[in-house]
C-alpha cells in the first residue's frame, strides 16, 4: 500500500488498516524508528432514493424519499440534491440538503440524485426519474351560432376521451361529437383526456331569437 519504501514522504493507499514502522538513519548511523495506524473503513455509499414517477405537466411529483441512508466513511455525511434534464449532466439544487427532496412543480421530464459526502470524499445514490407528460390541447368545431330551437354539431379533437357539461340541451355528455341543442345562449365545458392527464377548454354556443313574420291584407 505504499508509494516508496526508501523515501522520506510516501503516499500510502493500504486496502486493510495496517500499522506502518518507519526508521531513520543519520549519517552517523544512529537509527530511530516510528510507528503509525492507518484504520481503513468501509467505503463510503450514497445509499439510495426512491422513486420514478410519472405525473401531468404543471403537476406536482411526490416527495423524493431516502430508501437507504449514506453509510460508510468517516461516518458524518452531509447532503446535496442534484437536478438533470438528461440524465447525463447534473446540477446542485440550491438550498436541498436533506436527507429527502420536495420537488416543485414541473414541466419537462427530470431526473434527481443525492450525493453524500463526508470529510474525504463523495457518493451518488441511484437515479430518480420523474416523467411529465404532456396535457392534451383539446379543440372544439363546429357552428357556434344557431336559431331559436335549433341545433349544431359540436366536434372535440386533441384527446382519447371527453367528457361535456353541463348537460343542457346536449345530446350526450361523452364522445368528440355531441349535439347541442339548448333553448338560450349556454358555455359548455370540455374535458380531454389522454392517459392520466386531462385538459378543459369552453365553448358557447349564442342561440338566435327566431325571426317573426307577419303577413298583412292588401286593400285595392
Amino acid at each position: 500500500g505504499l508509494s516508496s519504501t526508501s523515501d522520506a514522504s510516501v503516499t500510502a493507499v493500504p486496502s486493510t488498516t495496517t500499522t506502518y514502522t518507519v526508521t531513520g538513519t543519520t549519517a552517523l548511523g544512529c537509527a530511530g524508528s516510528a510507528t503509525l495506524t492507518l484504520e481503513v473503513g468501509p467505503p463510503l455509499s450514497g445509499g439510495s432514493i426512491d422513486a420514478d414517477q410519472g405525473i401531468c405537466a404543471q403537476a406536482t411529483p411526490s416527495a423524493l424519499g431516502s430508501v437507504a441512508d449514506a453509510t460508510g466513511g468517516s461516518g458524518e455525511y452531509t447532503y446535496q440534491w442534484q437536478s438533470s434534464a438528461d440524465g447525463v449532466t447534473f446540477s446542485d439544487i440550491s438550498g436541498a440538503t436533506d436527507v429527502s427532496y420536495a420537488p416543485s412543480s414541473l414541466t419537462e421530464t427530470t431526473y434527481y440524485r443525492r450525493k453524500a459526502s463526508d470529510v474525504v470524499t463523495s457518493s451518488m445514490s441511484n437515479v430518480v426519474t420523474i416523467t411529465v407528460n404532456p396535457l392534451p390541447v383539446v379543440n372544439v368545431t363546429g357552428n357556434f351560432s344557431i336559431c331559436s330551437g335549433g341545433n349544431t354539431s359540436l366536434s372535440a379533437t386533441g384527446a382519447t376521451s371527453y367528457q361535456w357539461f353541463p348537460a343542457t340541451g346536449l345530446s350526450s355528455t361523452t364522445g368528440s361529437v355531441v349535439t347541442a341543442g339548448p333553448f338560450s345562449t349556454t358555455t359548455y365545458s370540455v374535458i380531454g383526456f389522454n392517459a392520466s392527464c386531462n385538459n378543459t377548454t369552453v365553448v358557447t354556443v349564442t342561440v338566435n331569437a327566431a325571426v317573426t313574420s307577419t303577413i298583412l291584407p292588401t286593400t285595392s
